[in-house]
């Protein structure tokens, strides 16, 4: 059994000027209005929407209404930039192709070690592959302390063995042929 067949929706609007002149025909009814024709004109409207408080309060809960629907026009349309945010890496296609560049090349490095895998694994299992020296614990800190002052001599050996070479083959009975200046610098 329906009710509701014969009544009409007081929530249901028909327009906001059928509202106003149902409101302002109860108010006139009732005798709370002058006697004026106060259905035919807007301005008369517009007047009594600044003259008396009740309509007031109904603007201003209109306006306050469409302002509401604005902010939350406003609010969905923040959190639509901020879910894009969040989803820009999945959906954005820039971030994809430069995450697949980077994937592809990380692949490409894989199958290179992969294809080494044999001679990997074989330095793994001799990790002393070279010549090395033998020192037992007693010694190493000796050594340590050693291979320091070692490096630049070992580093300038060339040129070492060269002057120790030159040095061999000098004839020492020839030194009246060498000019002075070198032999100061001999000494």
């Amino acid at each position: 059994m329906d009710f509701t067949a014969g009544m009409s929706n007081p929530w249901h609007s028909e327009g906001a000027a059928d509202s106003l002149k149902n409101i302002l025909s109860m108010a006139d009814s009732a005798g709370i209005l002058p006697k004026l024709n106060v259905l035919e004109t807007e301005d008369n409207q517009k007047e009594l929407y600044q003259t008396l408080p009740s309509l007031k309060l109904i603007r201003i809960l209109k306006e306050i209404q469409d302002l509401n629907q604005r902010l939350h026009r406003v609010t969905l349309d923040i959190q639509r930039l901020c879910q894009d945010k969040e989803m820009k890496d999945i959906t954005n296609t820039e971030v994809l192709e430069q995450r697949i560049a980077e994937v592809q090349q990380m692949n490409s490095h894989l199958e290179a070690i992969i294809g080494q895998k044999s001679s990997l694994v074989a330095r793994l299992q001799k990790p002393f592959v070279k010549d090395f020296l033998h020192v037992e614990a007693a010694y190493q800190q000796y050594v340590c302390e050693a291979l320091p002052c070692l490096v630049p001599t070992v580093s300038n050996l060339p040129m070492q063995l060269e002057n120790i070479d030159w040095g061999v083959q000098l004839n020492l009975t020839n030194l009246e042929y060498l000019p002075v200046k070198s032999i100061c610098a001999w000494a």
